[in-house]
């Protein structure tokens, strides 16, 4: 679905992504992690076509990313943002609903099915019950669950988010997450999710993408990723790993 070859993005003198080449295959959820400033959001935001002076190539679905106009990218991929900002006074259900302007011409209303699209996003984000209350007056977790609802209501083959627990507590953590996995495994749609928590990426990835400096330090199974002496010399710090009792995948401790 998605392949990468000798990505290179700078900012100015500096270079955030140095030669970044990897590939990424329907109903897999891969967990992007790394520390602070290791390219994790800008990657996200070139594979999202939000970024695009940068040497390199990227494919969606065999055709150049360049090929794309924005409505038939949106149509493919959906992106959730950790911070969003909302000039308007828009109810939650009319931000969900907004994941369906994609596929309607200017000016058409949602049909019948748009509608029952919209809804049952809600409902897989936990959201229903938000859906006359403005944006402007929901928590930092009610929002990003109404952000995921969007990006449902979408139906994209690839969903990128960034951060998407942030804010969340641990019941809503669990549902993106489950909601996001069920996607990948039982729709096909690929999942990339940048996630600081490394104990959510190794319960719920499938592979694990460490970056540091802006390249690719790692790239595999969370047990070969998620290792003390992958993780000490990026990270800079001392961590014990265990297995947890019930998945037998690693558990980082500090």
């Amino acid at each position: 679905m998605i392949a990468v070859n000798h990505l290179t993005y700078r900012y100015g003198t500096i270079t955030a992504l140095r030669d970044i080449s990897l590939q990424a295959a329907s109903g897999e959820m891969i967990g992007l992690i790394g520390p602070n400033g290791s390219g994790k959001s800008t990657l996200l935001a070139c594979l999202a076509g939000l970024r695009i002076n940068f040497s390199g190539r990227i494919m969606i679905g065999g055709k150049d990313i360049s090929r794309y106009n924005s409505q038939a990218l949106a149509r493919v991929i959906s992106v959730v943002f950790q911070d969003n900002f909302f000039p308007f006074d828009f109810t939650a259900y009319e931000i969900v609903a907004m994941g369906r302007s994609p596929f309607l011409k200017a000016l058409q209303d949602e049909t019948a099915r748009d509608h029952k699209i919209i809804e049952e996003a809600m409902r897989q984000s936990d959201c229903c019950q938000l859906k006359e209350r403005s944006i402007t007056e929901l928590s930092g977790g009610e929002r990003q669950r109404v952000i995921l609802a969007r990006s449902l209501a979408q139906q994209p083959k690839v969903l990128l988010m960034d951060e998407p627990t942030n804010h969340l507590d641990l019941k809503h953590q669990r549902l993106i997450l489950d909601t996001a996995r069920r996607l990948s495994s039982q729709s096909g749609v690929l999942v990339i999710a940048v996630l600081h928590d490394l104990n959510l990426a190794a319960s719920f990835c499938d592979r694990i993408i460490l970056l540091h400096q802006g390249a690719i330090n790692a790239d595999s199974r969370p047990n070969e990723v998620l290792k003390e002496a992958v993780l000490k010399p990026v990270y800079e710090t001392d961590i014990d790993i265990v297995l947890h009792p019930r998945t037998n995948r690693p558990q980082i401790l500090i």
